[in-house]
């Protein structure tokens, strides 16, 4: 008997143990949780997205983890208590090694996490939204951790600030929005009878690249104290409560505004209202605020006269006059701060500043936390000194012993898109393609009216006084950086005969080039040419000789991205070129030919200095000269057409070189040089196809459409060229 009895004991502790250690657990609908889940060792508890959990007693504590190791909590859902009264949402005392992540929704009156007295190696990452009414979303009430703790915040933690009814008298260790602390062996809870446990070691870690804020009172956005070492890395935005007046009892009517952050300074007490936090004597720790990209503060820095740092790190791309309350022991005395500029920025540290709140009145002790009657007796003595005491008389509770200053870090940086300069000479190349190509094959031997490479006993298509008119319209694209477009013709009249083999052919070309870059830069040009196409045909070689001079006015469009600009320059740009073109035609039979063409080009053309002024800056782009080199190898096929029709086919390789090695911009006085590392040497392939004829009604005119595609390593090129060759019977008729 007495077996079954100690057997059902022991099923009955078992079942027990096992209904309180629920949390390895998913949840993957809605769920209202009626008692408080207790967990174990190891255990998982995760939410699915676009699941609730909440809580149908309204009691506080919901989530329990005491005195247990290693507790993971996964919430890609939503986890409210869904109770104006239910505090504690997820509650940790004495636990070891938690880790937290919140990707969804965590909401509630107040602490909805909070962790007493714990150790080892714990994370809270927030990519969602943590967000209380009243008490502060994350926080341990100043009560200790041994062991360090990571806060990684890229979404939203924001509260309320305080109870709406008691702001001025609540203990300061629940307000604001993450409020973390250390306890001694002194200090009230059992968490802390230790010192050994009580947050003699360890540390905090916060990194935000999202947004900690406190929307609505007075209190402070991030509130820490100084037992031990604190380090914050900002590149989002800290952001404390909006100043505010209110009235202390005793004391009279002053302002309230809330830090961004707050470092306590520890004081010997064990009273549990204590503004500052039981952290005990021993106040040697270091905070450490890393200031990064695109970080935004908002009210200021508060260190009450304790051991820091501010750090401005190398990416740092804002102006910043951030607010340093106590920055020394007080009255010109040692300063407790270093700053270190590890940028390339000016950065100056206004000491002994008089701060004000926005109506001018001074603003001498800084974050008044929590500005509520100051008791006269037992642990409260302490905080009736340093600077600022006559404003609030001795009733007034807080404490400040330092001096004050102002940040100044001249960081902003011009935020100018590049890739209208990264991909300038590309673009520069393109327009002198279209310009040999449309000059390719004006005037040869006898002057025969079609550009194409005729057969040479192919009477039909010879007139010894042609005039070309070349039009041509191509269009590029490279994925995802930008679109061009460059359209024109060059035109030629009364060829120079020099030889039986040897002509040349004065013409004029003019283009429009416009290319709009998906980072919406732009560069758009017209183009103005004269050029001498010399050529030379002795039966089946033909060798040309054609060097180019032009003029370009430009327009250029770059873009800031931090603060939405535009800004246009427009300038007088000058090019030249020289283009060699060797073929040997090698004849099929009297209507076909086969052709091997060489073709060499070295170009050239000066982009001047310009500037533009932006709001963060000037930009300034420095003269450059881009110096292009062209090498192209082509096969094509020839044939004539019954009905007074020739055709080709071709297709060819080529190479390109820049010889510029980078474009030098300065940008509000930094370095934004565009370096052409990576974009000096390419290639690419084309292939095309080329109708012509001869006009059957009208004989003094004859037509041509070739039809081309390009790519140059992503960027694609298509054009057509249409050439109309006129014959004029008398030119002094003309």
């Amino acid at each position: 008997m007495k077996k079954y009895f100690f057997l059902v004991v022991v099923v009955f502790i078992i079942s027990h143990n096992n209904a309180k250690a629920n949390c390895e657990v998913t949840y993957s609908s809605d769920t209202s949780i009626s008692n408080t889940i207790v967990c174990a060792d190891d255990q998982t508890m995760t939410v699915n997205e676009g699941v609730t959990i909440s809580q149908a007693s309204g009691a506080s504590g919901m989530i329990n983890v005491v005195g247990e190791e290693n507790f993971t909590l996964v919430n890609n859902g939503t986890i409210d208590p869904g109770q104006s009264n239910a505090w504690q949402a997820i509650y940790l005392q004495d636990a070891t090694s938690f880790d937290i992540t919140n990707n969804g929704t965590i909401n509630g009156p107040g602490q909805m996490i909070e962790f007493i007295g714990n150790k080892g190696t714990s994370t809270i990452t927030n990519t969602g939204t943590i967000s209380t009414t009243s008490h502060a979303p994350i926080t341990n009430y100043g009560l200790g951790f041994t062991g360090n703790l990571t806060i990684n915040n890229s979404g939203t933690i924001s509260a309320y600030g305080v109870l709406s009814n008691i702001q001025t008298s609540h203990n300061p260790t629940h307000q604001g929005a993450i409020s973390l602390g250390q306890c001694s062996s002194t200090s009230r809870h059992s968490s802390c009878s230790d010192e050994s446990d009580a947050g003699s070691a360890g540390g905090y870690t916060i990194i935000n690249s999202g947004t900690i804020e406190v929307t609505d009172k007075g209190a402070n956005a991030i509130r820490l104290n100084n037992k031990v070492n604190n380090t914050i890395t900002n590149t989002g935005s800290i952001l404390g409560g909006p100043e505010q007046s209110f009235s202390v009892a005793g004391s009279g009517s002053s302002f309230r505004i809330g830090m961004d952050i707050m470092v306590a300074e520890c004081h010997e007490t064990s009273d549990s209202n204590d503004p500052w936090g039981a952290c005990g004597a021993s106040g040697s720790g270091k905070t450490t605020v890393n200031i990064g990209k695109d970080a935004i503060f908002k009210n200021g820095i508060d260190f009450n006269s304790t051991t820091s740092e501010i750090v401005i790190r190398s990416d740092v791309n804002r102006d910043y006059e951030l607010r340093i309350f106590d920055y020394s022991d007080g009255e010109g005395g040692s300063d407790k701060i270093t700053i270190t500029n590890n940028s390339e920025h000016e950065v100056t540290f206004k000491r002994q500043q008089t701060l004000t709140f926005s109506d001018g009145s001074t603003n001498s002790w800084g974050s008044i936390t929590p500005g509520r009657a100051a008791k006269t007796s037992g642990n409260y003595t302490y905080q009736h000194t340093g600077q600022g005491d006559e404003a609030l008389n001795v009733l007034g509770e807080y404490f400040n012993a330092g001096d004050d200053g102002i940040l100044v870090i001249k960081g902003e940086r011009l935020e100018v898109n590049q890739d209208s300069h990264k991909y300038r000479a590309e673009n520069t190349l393109t327009k002198f393609k279209n310009f040999y190509d449309a000059a390719n094959h004006i005037g040869f031997n006898k002057q025969r009216c079609t550009t194409l490479d005729e057969i040479g006993n192919n009477e039909e298509f010879k007139d010894c006084n042609t005039g070309f008119v070349k039009i041509f319209n191509s269009f590029q694209r490279r994925e995802d950086i930008y679109k061009g477009k460059n359209y024109g013709g060059v035109g030629m009249y009364s060829p120079i005969n020099l030889t039986e083999n040897a002509v040349s052919n004065l013409f004029l070309g003019y283009s429009r080039q416009d290319s709009d870059f998906n980072d919406k830069t732009k560069s758009n040009s017209e183009n103005f040419t004269l050029g001498l196409k010399n050529t030379y045909q002795d039966n089946n070689i033909k060798a040309s000789l054609t060097p180019i001079i032009g003029l370009s006015l430009q327009e250029q469009t770059d873009y800031d991205t931090d603060k939405i600009e535009i800004k246009s320059n427009n300038y007088l740009s000058q090019f030249m070129g020289l283009n060699l073109k060797l073929e040997n035609n090698n004849h099929i039979d009297a209507d076909q030919f086969f052709t091997v063409g060489l073709e060499s080009s070295f170009n050239a053309q000066r982009f001047p200095e310009y500037s533009s002024q932006f709001t963060d800056g000037t930009l300034l782009v420095k003269e450059s000269i881009d110096r292009l080199l062209a090498n192209t190898l082509e096969l094509s096929y020839t044939t004539k057409i019954p009905g007074r029709n020739i055709s080709k086919i071709y297709l060819g390789g080529s190479s390109f070189k820049n010889y510029n090695d980078k474009i030098k911009i300065s940008a509000r006085g930094f370095n934004a040089d565009v370096s052409n590392e990576g974009n000096q040497d390419w290639s690419g392939y084309h292939l095309g196809l080329t109708f012509g004829k001869k006009a059957f009604k009208y004989e003094d005119y004859n037509y041509e459409l070739d039809l081309r595609f390009e790519d140059q390593e992503g960027l694609v090129e298509k054009s057509a060229r249409f050439t109309i060759n006129k014959k004029f019977e008398n030119l002094s008729n003309l």
